[in-house]
């Protein structure tokens, strides 16, 4: 690790993971750095999707975007053709640029082998895989292969992660490397006048507007029943003058929004922002709200940010590795025999027994939640 008497590193490459919670926390590394030197110039690859927190965000110097959708593509040769591409146009122009250090927080095999062939002094990574039991990371595999071991620095992180939240984990990288003992938070770039745009649809005569996300990320196994949504959301609009609306993409808006509106007493009012806002204009309408209900995906993470109340609910993975940040949460999680499991399905093909339905979620019931929204509602 660095000491006291190294010359001051002044050129650092990210690289995240493409996820918004996962973005969000390396922010707080990024931070860090900037702590450590005001004058360091860090850059970042990340996907296009993510820009509006990269745009007017200070810790950011320079960045290069890739398309997420081109490379999650379930056309298995739009996938390949586009992660050949990407690896020729990252390596072509970022060799020009010499980092003094690469921090990888993001484990695919893809973005550690682009940073294989760059001109970087020093490689910095987790020496275990994300989700912990002691296995060596993908990191520590590939990079040997390519790099002499002087220039790999694989940290020490506890070994299983499972327990340990990420943006620590991050931070720890950060802090053991630059021998620099101090802390930061997240950092996203400021709203500005985003939230006008959407106050028509979200006016309402109700005391409380209680923001509802059904939508786990697309790799996630977190599916609260719609039942489930229904019976809470119906039962606090019963004890609260209270209007819900639903966040998230819009891609399943006919498998969600539309049944769970069929569901709906006939006092209840609901609206749908599926797909209606930009990620700065979601974070300015949920600071605006008394409450969010969410399942494990990113629009939590965007909530943390802000002043409002969080309702998380998980399920495949332990909240102590992917908690909001934030002292304004409260998580739900059963503690399934079968969870938390993130380790078996990255490294052992594990299919999760109970389909689309699992069971860890479904042990999560609406009683669990209404009676931690009523605590927070009667407080506010």
């Amino acid at each position: 690790m660095l000491s006291e008497n190294n010359l001051k590193i002044t050129n650092f490459l990210i690289i995240p993971r493409p996820h918004i919670g996962d973005f969000i926390w390396a922010t707080s590394a990024a931070a860090l750095l900037k702590k450590f030197d005001k004058t360091a110039e860090i850059t970042v690859i990340v996907p296009e999707n993510l820009k509006e927190f990269i745009i007017g965000n200070f810790i950011f110097d320079e960045t290069y975007y890739y398309n997420l959708n081109f490379f999650e593509s379930q056309n298995i040769f739009t996938k390949i053709f586009y992660r050949l591409f990407l690896f020729m146009k990252s390596v072509i122009l970022l060799r020009k640029k010499k980092f003094d250090a690469c921090f990888l927080f993001n484990p695919f095999t893809l973005f550690i082998k682009i940073s294989a062939f760059l001109k970087i002094k020093d490689f910095i990574f987790s020496a275990y895989e994300c989700c912990g039991y002691a296995k060596t990371s993908k990191e520590l595999s590939i990079l040997k292969k390519f790099k002499p071991a002087e220039k790999l620095f694989p940290i020490e992180t506890p070994k299983d992660a499972d327990r340990v939240h990420r943006s620590y984990i991050y931070q720890m990288l950060v802090r053991k490397y630059l021998n620099f003992p101090a802390a930061s938070l997240p950092v996203l770039p400021e709203t500005g006048n985003d939230y006008a745009k959407i106050e028509a649809p979200i006016k309402t005569k109700k005391l409380k507007k209680i923001a509802i996300c059904m939508q786990p990320s697309k790799s996630s196994k977190n599916v609260w029943p719609l039942e489930y949504f229904a019976e809470t959301i119906n039962e606090i609009s019963k004890r609260f003058s209270a209007a819900f609306f639903v966040v998230g993409s819009n891609e399943d808006e006919n498998k969600t929004f539309k049944p769970l509106l069929d569901k709906m007493d006939k006092n209840t009012e609901i609206k749908n922002l599926m797909g209606q806002t930009s990620l700065l204009e979601l974070k300015d309408f949920l600071g605006k709200c008394d409450l969010l209900i969410s399942v494990d995906t990113g629009t939590m993470h965007v909530a943390a940010t802000t002043k409002t109340n969080i309702i998380s609910l998980f399920g495949m993975t332990h909240p102590d590795s992917v908690i909001p940040m934030t002292p304004r949460n409260m998580s739900l999680y059963a503690g399934a025999e079968c969870s938390p499991c993130i380790y078996k399905l990255s490294f052992e093909k594990y299919k999760c027994p109970y389909g689309n339905n699992p069971k860890c979620m479904e042990m999560i019931k609406p009683e669990d939640v209404i009676k931690c929204a009523v605590k927070i509602l009667e407080q506010k």
